[in-house]
């Protein structure tokens, strides 16, 4: 799933690549590492995001790898717009996709082995940050974030009741993150 995904991002950036030479569109690419944190410990955040940029608007769609709470996937698309304020460059952005989670897990319990199968669900990401000029191309990208990712595990749980009753019952649970990050990013193409 993984590796169809990875494709497919690929395809659309040299997609966009080619278009953006026949229009005004520049192309770009930024690579970005950061940490997240919310109810639960630190964690780190890698992602590439590629696009085009028009005048102040940027367009793009990305693929990030994230260990908050579990190792998760997501896959978003991107619209930024940067300003010129004095002497400063900041910029805001959203992403909204979807967070890629699959696989299963074994766990011991009171009433012997739990397999747990797991699923992704919405990724959705606003922020704000601020473009230091490096090169005539090259830009340092530094952003604080306010991100929501969802991920669920399905397992069949069982129940003691009492002497000489115990049932299994398929259990579902969900996972909604809420996180607050910082990332650090270096953008090349104008």
């Amino acid at each position: 799933m993984m590796k169809k995904s990875l494709l497919i991002f690929l395809l659309s950036g040299i997609t966009a690549f080619a278009s953006a030479q026949k229009n005004k569109w520049s192309p770009w690419i930024m690579p970005e590492a950061g940490i997240v944190a919310g109810a639960l410990n630190p964690a780190a955040d890698f992602r590439l995001t590629t696009g085009v940029r028009l005048k102040q608007m940027r367009l793009g769609a990305g693929v990030a790898f994230d260990e908050y709470r579990d190792h998760s996937y997501p896959i978003y698309l991107q619209v930024s717009r940067q300003m010129k304020w004095r002497k400063w460059n900041p910029f805001v952005f959203s992403s909204a996709g979807y967070n890629l989670r699959s696989g299963t897990d074994s766990m011991f319990t009171w009433f012997g082995q739990r397999v747990e199968t797991y699923r992704g669900g919405l990724y959705g990401e606003v922020g704000l940050g601020l473009a230091l000029k490096v090169r005539k191309q090259e830009r340092l990208y530094i952003s604080l974030t306010q991100s929501y990712k969802r991920s669920s595990s399905t397992f069949l749980e069982n129940r003691w009741l009492g002497p000489g009753n115990l049932i299994t019952v398929p259990t579902t649970e969900v996972y909604r993150m809420n996180r607050l990050g910082i990332r650090a990013g270096w953008r090349f193409g104008k």
